[in-house]
């Protein structure tokens, strides 16, 4: 295994035991650093740190998982182009049973329009922000996705 995979499948564990030391994200696996913990876990049992597979991985990162994967599938690589949403959601679909829990793609691509909605409207204000001069795009697409997030 090349050095950069033992450090990339160490961040889960790393993230838990950074959130660990903040008491009210503490308690069994349902919490958050059990999500974060187990975010990796594939629905075969394929994945990391622990190799659960299906119920035994906690319903919160099951979730996560998802997300994670189709923010990966639409947001551009450093040197390539990001998929669409379609065919992000079509990548993940052929996921489903091996790599992610089956109903958690279900309930995904049951969202697909308000995905669309959300990611045009992170999009149009972020090109807005950058024209005003206020942040480049990609800081302006941070900032927007904490607002959308947070309020």
């Amino acid at each position: 295994i090349p050095e950069w995979q033992k450090i990339y499948k160490l961040h889960p564990v790393v993230g838990a035991k950074i959130l660990g030391k903040i008491s009210s994200f503490n308690g069994g696996q349902e919490n958050l650093c059990g999500i974060i913990l187990h975010h990796h876990e594939n629905w075969d049992g394929s994945g990391f740190p622990k190799g659960l597979k299906e119920k035994e991985i906690p319903v919160g990162a099951r979730i996560l998982r998802v997300a994670d994967a189709l923010i990966r599938k639409i947001d551009p690589p450093p040197n390539g182009e990001g998929k669409s949403l379609k065919d992000a959601l079509f990548d993940l679909l052929q996921g489903s049973k091996r790599l992610f829990d089956p109903k958690a793609i279900s309930e995904l691509i049951g969202i697909e329009e308000t995905i669309k909605v959300w990611l045009n409207l992170i999009e149009e204000e972020s090109e807005q922000k950058a024209k005003k001069g206020w942040l480049s795009l990609e800081e302006g697409a941070n900032e927007t996705i904490k607002e959308v997030t947070y309020s």
